[in-house]
């Protein structure tokens, strides 16, 4: 590809400079701060409305996404990259995006709402929803599931409720207390992914060689910076409890890290999808019948009382 290989002489501090830029415009042009409590909730067609409008955002997303390919392929040629810089550069990234409203996805007011009938109200978002308030949880910011109790976990609503205690009963404080939340679970997810690369799976040292361009395939994803930070959505922190449970997995504590896996779908119910793989995975690794029995007691025993802990300050789960 000669005629593109110009493109990869950019000093990374450029590129890197021109992502910012690009993630600065796009804040200025989905501004949360005049718009956080707009009615009924906005998405791109709000601040875009037009034909020209919707292409010019098209285009800046596919220039972030070039940016980024340049980004990864010149930490390719240079692994010498450190976990802190990777990181460090995810963060300079995401701090517009804690200023754009939540165009693609605005789970974050019901994350909000929900939050607040646990903390403000004292019960559970699992029976009550946000229309049995009336207009004291500004019903209309739930959208379409102003109705509706919770479709999320416990594990969840008490993040959630926890979240809304800190911003009390401004919007704005707690819709940018989960987008700081999304932003600390993609760098804790991206650490994760330095450490798994590290323990030479599949690939061996080539593997650990490029662990920075692979870790920077995370941290430095325009879709996961929007989807996690602009739109503060919780898959990040359910992502990050099955990565954190992988790794211990794969640290030989097997039991504890099962649980992982079980933790994270108290967040989100599809993450028990990723269970059976990491149970076949640790059921194989064991060697002997003693080890297996250990195993599913912690199986069994552990994820009962996770299960009876996470309900716990809801009462009872059924």
């Amino acid at each position: 590809m000669p005629r593109f290989s110009s493109l990869y002489q950019i000093p990374a501090r450029i590129l890197l400079l021109l992502s910012f830029l690009g993630y600065v415009l796009l804040a200025f042009l989905f501004p949360l701060l005049p718009n956080y409590d707009l009615l009924p909730v906005g998405d791109i067609r709000t601040f875009a409305p037009g034909m020209v409008a919707g292409a010019l955002y098209g285009v800046l997303l596919l220039a972030l996404f070039a940016l980024y390919w340049l980004l990864y392929r010149k930490v390719l040629d240079d692994p010498s990259a450190s976990l802190k810089r990777v990181l460090g550069a995810s963060c300079l990234l995401a701090l517009p995006l804690l200023f754009i409203y939540p165009i693609n996805a605005n789970d974050v007011y019901r994350y909000v709402i929900r939050g607040l009938i646990s903390s403000r109200f004292g019960v559970s978002p699992f029976e009550f929803a946000p229309a049995d308030f009336g207009d004291q949880l500004y019903p209309l910011l739930a959208g379409e599931w102003f109705d509706a109790t919770s479709p999320y976990g416990p594990i969840w609503e008490l993040t959630a409720s926890m979240v809304t205690s800190i911003g009390q009963d401004s919007f704005l404080v707690n819709i940018l207390v989960f987008k700081v939340l999304g932003l600390l679970s993609l760098v804790g997810a991206g650490a994760i992914l330095w450490m798994l690369f590290a323990l030479r799976g599949p690939g061996g040292q080539k593997n650990l060689n490029r662990r920075a361009a692979f870790t920077v395939l995370w941290a430095l994803n325009p879709a996961l910076l929007l989807t996690f930070v602009g739109n503060a959505h919780n898959d990040a922190l359910m992502i990050v409890i099955l990565l954190t449970g992988w790794l211990v997995i794969n640290s030989g504590y097997r039991g504890p890290g099962f649980l992982l896996f079980l933790a994270a779908g108290l967040i989100k119910p599809i993450a028990l999808l990723a269970a059976p793989v990491a149970f076949v995975s640790s059921w194989r690794a064991l060697d002997n019948g003693r080890s297996r029995m250990t195993y599913l007691l912690w199986v069994f025993a552990g994820g009962g009382a996770l299960l009876l802990l996470a309900f716990l300050p809801f009462g009872n789960p059924a």
